[in-house]
């Protein structure tokens, strides 16, 4: 995913968001065909020889990654998606070192320490309300009374909308701003949260797909989400060690609220939907530190310009 999002943000000045969408769109649904075509190979053939077509599958991928993908569009002679119209492109000017064309890229966001700390207490939050609520949905309803094999179809559902979602998310973001749409996807999960907590144990298909409906649309943020956060926060020489900063730290937030969606279990008998009460506080608590986050990033940025705007007057008058 970070070398991923590396590309992307290399390759495409713009439509970044939708990118990213669309290219974790289409691991995800390689994830989802995977397993069937795993499966299959085991049962009709053998253990051993599935393995070996997996392997071979990815060397060959391997092999046209290496043969047609590059780093950076300059290698092949060409401007990023949206480079050319990019305000205060130097066309003329190469890097010594790596022939690279620089950009000077119009952002309205200027992160320092504060703005990373805050990202980075939203992304613990969202390892809270994504990755750990997901590795306790099949105790939830299992606990509840539901048929293991149910509880996998109606689970399934959320990787469904993963796809349309990172495409939805990947839109709306280039279009209106990424952090002005945070609230439509922070709040699936928030409905996801609280209906896991409330009607999980009711025996209903409709109910638990609108359910993981909402789940499905809202997990985009641990994948496009972040790393499209992380652009913001960043500029093109810093985007590399920005995001690989982030992306562990889902996974931090992860191991940080499951024990305690455990211990909530312990407490209750066995019952994990309390748990999922925290899992949204997690929900809200994150909104609230990533708008925090950009209003300072906004403030800083206004403060950098109004800086070198007085620089330039008092040039002028001298």
């Amino acid at each position: 995913m970070i070398t991923l999002s590396i590309i992307c943000r290399n390759w495409f000045v713009k439509h970044r968001a939708l990118s990213i969408g669309i290219f974790t769109a289409i691991t995800g649904f390689a994830g989802t065909i995977n397993p069937q075509i795993i499966t299959a190979l085991i049962e009709n053939y053998s253990f051993s020889f599935e393995v070996r077509v997996m392997a071979l599958v990815f060397v060959i991928g391997a092999a046209i990654c290496a043969l047609i993908l590059r780093d950076n569009p300059v290698s092949r002679g060409v401007y990023p998606l949206g480079g050319e119209d990019v305000a205060y492109v130097e066309k003329a000017e190469k890097e010594e070192e790596n022939n690279d064309v620089k950009f000077k890229e119009n952002t309205e966001f200027k992160a320092d320490i504060r703005c990373h700390i805050l990202m980075l207490a939203f992304i613990l939050c969202l390892g809270g309300f994504n990755y750990a609520a997901w590795s306790h949905f099949s105790l939830v309803y299992m606990s509840t009374g539901w048929d293991a094999a149910d509880v996998a179809n109606i689970m399934s559902i959320a990787g469904f909308f993963l796809i349309p979602g990172k495409l939805l998310f990947g839109v709306i973001s280039d279009r209106f701003a990424a952090h002005k749409t945070a609230w439509i996807f922070v709040g699936c999960c928030l409905v996801s949260m609280l209906m896991t907590a409330t009607v999980s144990g009711v025996h209903s298909y409709v109910l638990q797909i609108i359910n993981f409906l909402f789940y499905g649309v809202g997990g985009v943020l641990a994948t496009t989400g972040i790393s499209t956060y992380a652009i913001d926060m960043s500029t093109r020489e810093t985007y590399k060690s920005v995001v690989a900063v982030y992306v562990p730290f889902y996974s931090i937030g992860g191991m940080i609220v499951s024990p305690i969606i455990g211990r909530f279990a312990d407490l209750s008998g066995g019952d994990y939907r309390p748990g999922y009460f925290v899992c949204a506080g997690c929900c809200v608590v994150g909104y609230m530190l990533l708008m925090l986050a950009y209003r300072l990033a906004r403030k800083n940025k206004q403060k950098e310009i109004a800086m070198e705007t007085g620089v330039m007057e008092t040039g002028t008058e001298a």
